[in-house]
């Protein structure tokens, strides 16, 4: 809506732009990476700059945040099948090598850096019947992490500890790529100034540089293009994404105010940008 709406404004009055101001639609965010398909394509390679915005559950107004990079990985294991009262030694118990990657994990977190995360869910738990070695299972996790070189650091003790509950369990181990990789974001800080300077016109005053401990394909179009976006309250407490708590507060009056301000400001920094052959230079510069 507000990225939508900012584009509409300055279409709305295209006088004095010295450049196209384009809508660019990515779908996918969350798993598909869709911004990665059109940085493929070639979509971003002659683009100035690029705008965006994304409603937060935090209070606070931000710019030029950091997202974390994120993989993740589908671990399958395979087993052997066998009676589980009748004959459970000659069974190869392929859920307890999943169980045992989750206690590693358990184990492996309070190693971590404070700003990196790994997260799991079952996608398959082996059943259905109780009285079977389960022959299979199979889980997916994301690791994310500030950097680049720790997120390949991570992914190679995450491996090592799913090669070591194979190894324990005497199962075998098939570690996949369940999504690409989504970079750490690299805020164009030029952009973020600009940003500010048109969210405090409209009252409005973000703190710049936060780290937020989420990740988002528009990390892999920053690392190509001069980026940056708004992240916007929609509560004036903090609140957890992804869940009914965020949806609700995103209907509400405070909301859509907000994502009005943000609409202006996006659309009045574009104008600049499209307009100032010496600001779109000192952008590419760094």
């Amino acid at each position: 809506m507000t990225n939508v709406g900012a584009f509409l404004a300055v279409a709305a009055d295209p006088k004095g732009l010295e450049i196209g101001v384009e809508l660019i639609g990515t779908p996918a965010e969350e798993s598909g990476g869709g911004k990665i398909d059109l940085l493929d394509a070639g979509v971003f390679k002659q683009v100035e700059a690029v705008l965006s915005s994304h409603p937060s559950g935090s209070p606070e107004w931000e710019t030029t945040s950091v997202s974390l990079g994120i993989v993740a990985k589908r671990v399958a294991f395979k087993g052997v099948a066998s009676h589980a009262a009748f004959s459970p030694d000659l069974g190869k118990n392929a859920l307890n090598a999943v169980i045992r990657l989750f206690v590693g994990v358990d184990g492996w977190r309070q190693h971590m850096p404070r700003d990196a995360r790994v997260h799991g869910v079952i996608t398959h738990g082996g059943g259905p019947a109780h009285n079977i070695v389960p022959a299979f299972a199979e889980c997916v996790f994301g690791l994310r992490a500030k950097t680049q070189e720790e997120l390949d650091g991570m992914v190679r003790t995450f491996e090592g500890i799913a090669r070591g509950a194979a190894l324990q369990t005497e199962t075998e181990v098939t570690i996949t790529d369940e999504m690409r990789l989504y970079t750490p974001t690299a805020p164009n800080e030029r952009i973020g100034e600009l940003l500010r300077e048109e969210l405090r016109a409209r009252g409005a005053e973000a703190v710049p540089g936060v780290l937020v401990l989420a990740s988002t394909d528009f990390g892999n179009v920053s690392q190509a293009v001069p980026s940056d976006y708004i992240g916007f309250p929609v509560a004036t407490r903090r609140i957890g994404g992804h869940n009914i708590e965020m949806r609700e507060s995103s209907v509400t009056d405070l909301a859509h105010e907000n994502a009005f301000i943000v609409v202006e400001a996006l659309a009045a920094a574009a104008r600049r940008i499209a307009t100032d052959k010496g600001l779109r230079a000192g952008l590419r510069a760094g």
